[in-house]
C-alpha cells in the first residue's frame, strides 16, 4: 500500500543531475514505502560510506561531469554488488549495450512509467534478498537483462537517438 514502509534493509540510491527527475523519483519511491536518497553527481554518490548497504542504484547514464556508465564500472571494479538500474533521456544503442555489458538490471528510457521503475526495483530487491547478491545473483541479473533485450519500454525503441 502506498505510503507504508516496506523495507528496512537499506535505501534506494538515485543519481541524476536533473533535480526535477530526482525529486520525482524520490517522491514516487517514498509513496511506495522506500527510503530514497538522491545525489546530483557521481562524486556526491562516492561519498556514501557503504554503497552496498543500498537496495539498488537508479543511475542516469548522462551525468554532467562523469557518465553513469563510468560510475557503474568503478563500482563493479571495487567489488560492489549493488544492482544498477540505468535511466537515460538520450538512449543510444551504444549506451544500451554498454549498460547491459556492465551487468545492469534494467535500462529505462525517459520518460519511463512509474510501473517500469517499480518493477525493476522489485526485481533488484528480490535478487538482493533471495541471493544476497552474490555471484549466483549476478549471473541471474545478467540472464534477466539478456532475456529482456535492451530493457526498453514497449514503443520506445523507435525513440532512439542516432
Amino acid at each position: 500500500m502506498p505510503g507504508e514502509k516496506r523495507f528496512d534493509d537499506g535505501p534506494i540510491f538515485v543519481v541524476d543531475d536533473d533535480a526535477a527527475v530526482s525529486r520525482s523519483i524520490q517522491r514516487l519511491l517514498k509513496a511506495h514505502g522506500f527510503d530514497a536518497r538522491t545525489f546530483d553527481s557521481a562524486a556526491e554518490f562516492r561519498a556514501v560510506p557503504d554503497p552496498n548497504a543500498g537496495l539498488c542504484l537508479v543511475l542516469d547514464v548522462d551525468l554532467k561531469a562523469e557518465s553513469g556508465l563510468e560510475l557503474s564500472h568503478q563500482l563493479s571494479a571495487s567489488g560492489s554488488l549493488l544492482p544498477v538500474i540505468f535511466i537515460s533521456a538520450n538512449a543510444t544503442r551504444h549506451a544500451q549495450r554498454s549498460a547491459v555489458a556492465s551487468g545492469c538490471l534494467a535500462y529505462l528510457t525517459k520518460p519511463f512509467s512509474s510501473r517500469s521503475l517499480l518493477q525493476a526495483i522489485d526485481r533488484a530487491i528480490t535478487l538482493r534478498t533471495k541471493n544476497s547478491i552474490g555471484p549466483a545473483a549476478q549471473s541471474e541479473i545478467r540472464s534477466l537483462v539478456e532475456a529482456a533485450g535492451p530493457g526498453i519500454e514497449p514503443g520506445s525503441a523507435d525513440d532512439e537517438k542516432k
